[in-house]
């Protein structure tokens, strides 16, 4: 167990977001060029400090939704501003965050199938927050859990709610599951886990497994294209299957189903075959997306095949953070073309890409800032890379 303070001026509200982006580095889904799934795992917050610079600026533009604020004459430029990492705890190849609606605790799942707590309590005696890790689990489903290539617990996601966690995982056969499970108080039922979504993976790697509700109190899933190199089966452009896309569902029960399509999907009724689940498509291994807080709108890190990794911007008020979009793979990887011309019908380009340079490999994507702590932070994705570390 580790009881340690959070740095002064850095309260739970403020931690979610870097801690996640930290945590996913333990165990990112790599480029065909990179590394695997590390060993370990160290989470740490990110804050202002004037020690030496730690991370590099930040990429993403005001979104289209809200116009830029002007730039306040007391900050320093964000290049200018020094940055650090401070340890809070460490676990077993933790890999994914949720907060749960209700509670002050972060939610960490642990690769190998375990979803541990970060309790944040505060010490009004020192005027800090105190971070403990519980040992116990909320749930360990391990013995389901198959981790061999990129596989294993990979997403979690707590019901607006509060009163189901949803876990995505691939199982021992390699197959990407989305399971529900009734929470209490500090636990999740395992007894009463209820499947809502099973995929077939015909390869080890490229399984996505990020899962978030949107704004919309929908669940978002994420897929990869089913793995191997290059989308052999061409599953990034091919609507009849969930694979290569985000997927967008009712997670309850629906008409004797085990979850509900949204009106609004953009193949809800199905037409030629395509999915109805489908929300956009054309992605590779979509490695962490989030929603932005304050606008909706949708921000998605693909992993890129040999040479380009991107991030996609998907704005609120263009379509509805990205309803129907095709981000364009296997005929395009990042901004160029990699079997084929661009889509010819709803194309969109990355609004950010990195080659893989100076031992760069493999993109974790991360959050827009929306804190209060860093200022210079204010409005900016964050994301890191997994092969060098860096947070960008």
């Amino acid at each position: 167990m580790c009881d340690q303070p959070l740095p002064p001026g850095l309260s739970r509200s403020r931690l979610v977001g870097t801690f996640l982006l930290v945590t996913a580095l333990a165990a990112s889904a790599c480029s065909d060029s990179g590394a695997t799934a590390n060993q370990g795992g160290v989470a740490a917050t990110i804050q202002a400090s004037g020690g030496s610079r730690s991370t590099e600026a930040a990429v993403g533009p005001p979104s289209r939704a809200e116009p830029a604020a002007p730039a306040s004459p007391e900050l320093p430029p964000f290049d200018q501003v020094p940055l650090s990492l401070t340890p809070i705890t460490s676990m077993s190849q933790p890999i994914a965050l949720a907060v749960r609606p209700g509670s002050d605790d972060l939610w960490v799942a642990e690769r190998e199938g375990r979803v541990r707590v970060v309790e944040l309590t505060r010490d009004e005696a020192r005027g800090v927050e105190q971070v403990k890790l519980r040992i116990e689990p909320v749930i360990d489903i391990s013995d389901q859990v198959g981790t061999t290539g990129e596989g294993g617990l990979l997403g979690l996601a707590f019901s607006p709610d509060g009163q189901y966690l949803y876990l995505d995982f691939t199982n021992q056969a390699g197959d990407t599951v989305v399971a529900e499970y009734p929470m209490g108080d500090i636990s999740a039922d395992r007894t009463a886990e209820r499947v809502v979504l099973g995929v077939d993976q015909p390869y080890s790697n490229h399984n996505g497994g990020d899962i978030t509700f949107g704004p919309d109190g929908m669940l978002y899933i994420a897929l990869g294209d089913g793995g191997a190199g290059g989308d052999p089966d061409g599953n990034g452009q091919n609507l009849t299957t969930l694979l290569g896309s985000i997927l967008r569902v009712s997670p309850r029960p629906t008409a004797g189903a085990p979850y509900g399509i949204p009106a609004g999907n953009p193949f809800a009724d199905g037409a030629d075959g395509a999915r109805p689940e489908i929300w956009l498509w054309g992605v590779r291994n979509p490695w962490r997306f989030s929603f932005d807080p304050v606008t909706g709108d949708l921000w998605v890190a693909d992993v890129g095949q040999d040479a380009i990794e991107e991030i996609d911007y998907l704005p609120q008020t263009v379509g509805g953070a990205g309803r129907g979009a095709n981000l364009g793979w296997n005929l395009m990887e990042g901004d160029e073309r990699f079997a084929g011309d661009p889509p010819a019908e709803g194309y969109v380009a990355p609004i950010y890409t990195y080659r893989h340079e100076n031992k760069r490999c493999s993109i974790t994507g991360g959050y827009r800032y929306r804190g209060a702590a860093i200022a210079a932070l204010q409005g900016i994705y964050v994301f890191a890379d997994y092969c060098t570390g860096e947070i960008t």
